[in-house]
């Protein structure tokens, strides 16, 4: 990562919403980042984990703040969406998937069964490495604006990506995390995490849990667990 180990020794150094993606029984870490850490003024960040980690470090005392996705309204966001779309253009489902190297760790063959049962128009915004698992006529690739507007107008949303579950939270949306496995598992952390604080648990599938049931769970008083745990974090 990149620790601003670059400056005058008194250059001001300040970590915002930073977030570690290493394990808290990394020994080999606490190492290699303490002389490193011990050079920040300030040091925030998005996990609970996170601030266990920099402590151990030796560290400043780091504060745990909200994701930055987060700090800003619904209204924000679609603000910078793209104007003039009609709501009923392009895909009632959105599968938003990174980090995958077969459709099988998404259980796409369920999903599309899901989809063709229901009657559900899907498309895939693959990254990292997703792009490889897909047919290229179930991918696309939107701009900025086209991203956030696919998010705002969607039915439902499908992903194993942190910033997946943060959209449909802003916008509202009911949606479906699927954890990642293998050597980006620890990623799952920090999506738990807002899920628990969201009261959204159920919304994290395994393999023994029925999309169906997931879809149709509760999604009330969304909104109010958002900006609670927002204003927490922000003042």
């Amino acid at each position: 990562g990149n620790f601003l180990d670059f400056g005058l020794a008194s250059t001001k150094r300040i970590a915002f919403a930073a977030s570690i993606g290493v394990s808290k029984d990394a020994e080999e870490y606490y190492a290699f980042a303490k002389p490193l850490l011990s050079r920040f003024d300030a040091i925030s960040v998005r996990e609970s984990s996170g601030v266990e980690i920099c402590k151990r470090s030796g560290g400043v005392n780091p504060v745990r703040i909200c994701d930055p996705t987060l700090l800003l309204s619904v209204d924000g966001f679609s603000a910078l969406t793209e104007t003039g779309r009609q709501s009923d253009v392009g895909p009632d489902v959105v599968c938003y998937f990174l980090n995958i190297s077969s459709p099988k760790d998404v259980e796409w063959d369920v999903l599309k069964n899901y989809f063709k049962i229901n009657e559900m128009r899907y498309a895939v915004i693959p990254a990292q490495g997703a792009e490889m698992c897909f047919r290229m006529d179930e991918m696309f690739a939107p701009s900025v604006e086209g991203f956030l507007d696919t998010f705002r107008y969607a039915r439902l949303v499908v992903t194993n990506s942190f910033h997946g579950v943060a959209m449909s939270i802003v916008f509202r949306k009911q949606f479906v995390y699927i954890p990642q496995r293998k050597a980006t598992s620890e990623q799952n952390v920090r999506v738990l995490e807002i899920l628990k604080e969201t009261g959204l648990v159920e919304k994290s599938i395994t393999l023994n849990t029925q999309i169906q049931r997931i879809v149709c769970s509760r999604q009330s008083s969304l909104c109010k667990f958002v900006y609670q745990f927002v204003s927490n974090r922000t003042h």
